[in-house]
């Protein structure tokens, strides 16, 4: 008769099978990515940011993207790029996520060209500037990038119809935000970088970046709009920041509360909530 398993060690020991599979497959997919092998990286690359995985190792992952970057196939750099920015933002590494934006960006990727001015606008892996974030975004929008597109309309709007004006204008604005109220109670000197958004700010790692001006724009152009809306803006503000102070360094908290904020900032978007610069307004 043959031996009887309860469905616990029968689980275990599929487990223990998948995790020889996954440390066999890995070793041999290696040699082959070395080689330049595209259906290969992208199997490692999948194997090793898997977290139900044995070879789950993002610096193993890391090293399959710089494989992939030093090749001579713009479709294999540019999967080489995108998956170390992916990675090194879920890491909250945004220097090194910059690093590969600017890089990938000199070679004309639009995306990454709007990507790069807004790391730029609000300092966010790199020094804050306004004059370099507007070179990019112009840069995007002339290569077709949308988001760019609308981020330079809504400069030269901000400067009556003149580009570099609107870029000073945007200077201007952010010298004075570091000397007034936020709009919300702050007191004199406070600026919306250390407030407002305070769970969005703690995750995404700025006040000032696609995905919280999407926000702000929700805040005061829907939540503000009602009483009911009003009302909860003032408890988000009355506890968000006790949350953020006491969580704000938890992995797991900024893990769980991005892939909730990723999924509302996106049906934000598709009706039409704007992810350019923005300045709140005043209350």
């Amino acid at each position: 008769m043959g031996r009887l398993y309860s469905p616990y060690s029968v689980n275990q020991l599929d487990k223990e099978e998948t995790y020889r599979n996954d440390e066999m497959a890995l070793h041999h997919l290696m040699p082959l990515i070395e080689r330049g092998d595209k259906d290969a990286a992208i199997c490692g690359i999948l194997l090793t940011r898997n977290t139900d995985s044995r070879v789950y190792n993002l610096e193993i992952a890391l090293r399959i993207c710089r494989i992939l970057i030093a090749s001579d196939a713009s479709s294999m750099q540019g999967l080489g790029y995108i998956t170390m920015v992916e990675i090194y933002d879920g890491m909250n590494d945004y220097g090194n996520a910059f690093q590969a934006y600017y890089t990938w960006a000199q070679q004309g990727n639009a995306l990454c060209e709007y990507t790069v001015g807004s790391c730029f606008y609000p300092g966010r892996g790199v020094n804050e500037d306004i004059d370099q974030a507007a070179y990019w975004w112009y840069k995007a929008a002339q290569h077709g990038n949308e988001d760019a597109t609308n981020a330079v309309n809504e400069i030269i709007n901000i400067g009556n119809g003149d580009f570099q004006a609107g870029v000073q204008n945007i200077k201007n604005s952010k010298l004075r935000e570091q000397n007034q109220h936020d709009g919300y109670g702050n007191s004199q000197g406070a600026t919306s970088k250390s407030s407002g958004c305070y769970v969005a700010t703690c995750v995404y790692g700025s006040y000032d970046c696609p995905e919280v001006w999407t926000l702000r724009r929700f805040r005061d152009n829907d939540l503000a709009s009602t009483w009911y809306g009003r009302t909860f803006i003032k408890l988000y503000y009355a506890f968000s920041p006790t949350i953020v102070k006491l969580l704000g360094n938890n992995k797991l908290f900024r893990y769980r509360w991005r892939k909730r904020l990723d999924k509302l900032v996106l049906k934000l978007q598709k009706r039409g909530v704007l992810s350019t610069p923005y300045s709140d307004k005043k209350w």
